[in-house]
């Protein structure tokens, strides 16, 4: 059984669990149940279905810890992860400005391609600039697990 907010209630959080299920359970199939009500809680039921012949093993304390965890961190929200990773970059009242000003700018298609980790450090690099100077910065990363690209610089035509 799981409870979470009924507004973090999405095929993709489902997704995200059931996976998360799978892999930490040895599952092969998961079968759900989803109960939304006037209450502020979704409740989801689980079955996790194991190859036959799986010899069932309990859960210790340290398992449990774990895959709740996991199941937490799958049903957190983008803004949640922008919101604590600018509060560990650059302190609580500093952070409570910056989402303020920045907390609904990001336009979805951004928040598909970046992690707020990333986004961070692109608003850090944004508030660095100065107004009324000719600034300019340019980061240049691999993702990871990004194959091997490259860009050739020596093809580029002479400015």
């Amino acid at each position: 059984m799981i409870y979470l907010p009924r507004d973090r209630y999405t095929t993709g959080v489902r997704l995200r669990l059931i996976e998360i299920l799978k892999e930490e359970l040895g599952g092969t199939s998961v079968d759900f149940t989803a109960w939304n009500t006037e209450s502020i809680l979704s409740r989801l039921h689980f079955v996790v279905r194991v190859p036959a012949g799986t010899e069932l093993t309990e859960l210790t304390d340290a398992d449990s810890d774990r895959i709740e965890a996991r199941l937490v961190d799958a049903a957190r929200s983008w803004a949640d992860g922008f919101s604590d990773a600018l509060n560990a970059e650059c302190g609580e009242e500093r952070a409570a400005e910056l989402l303020r000003r920045y907390g609904h700018a990001f336009p979805e298609g951004y928040k598909a391609d970046h992690s707020p980790r990333a986004a961070v450090a692109d608003l850090v690099h944004l508030e660095q600039l100065t107004h009324g100077r000719k600034d300019f910065a340019l980061s240049l990363y691999e993702p990871v697990g990004g194959g091997p690209r490259r860009a050739p610089l020596q093809d580029l035509p002479d400015r």
